[in-house]
């Protein structure tokens, strides 16, 4: 009786085990953090939309986006982050300030093209780890800002 209960603890504890490896996700906070990246750039990127549309470029100039807003301080996130924004004629870089998380010192590169009659944005250049990145950024859909 001994070794049944043994043996059958161990079967769930590998089943629990392997459903832990399937379904969980290591970056799952570093993901919601790119989107709420996305999210700040979506506030000012109307403007950027309808310049674009116009001229087929982008009007240049940098812009440094507070992150700190953005976290909640009751749960304990870290609030001392902050991207560059970098708006070139063809494309925007955005670059995560340094630190300990996992997006210090890189960047993303996006780039305005239109489908369908709307502005998307490819974001699959630049430094940023792909598997950090929202999915549509991921297989190069390019991102609807109107959407997010």
């Amino acid at each position: 009786m001994k070794n049944i209960v043994t043996v059958v603890f161990l079967v769930v504890l590998v089943v629990v085990g392997i459903g832990y490896a399937v379904f969980s996700d290591p970056d799952f906070a570093s993901k919601q953090i790119f989107d709420k990246v996305m999210t700040e750039f979506a506030k000012n990127a109307k403007p950027l939309e309808s310049q674009y549309r116009k001229n087929s470029s982008l009007l240049v100039f940098s812009k440094v986006f507070d992150l700190s807003d953005m976290f909640d301080k009751d749960k304990g996130e870290q609030s001392d982050y902050t991207v560059n924004m970098q708006v070139l004629a063809q494309q925007v870089i955005l670059t995560f300030s340094d630190g300990d998380w996992a997006f210090a010192n890189q960047a993303v590169i996006l780039e305005p093209f239109i489908k369908d009659e709307q502005v998307r944005w490819k974001c699959i250049a630049g430094s940023l780890l792909v598997r950090l990145r929202s999915k549509d950024c991921r297989l190069g859909k390019g991102v609807i800002i109107s959407e997010l």
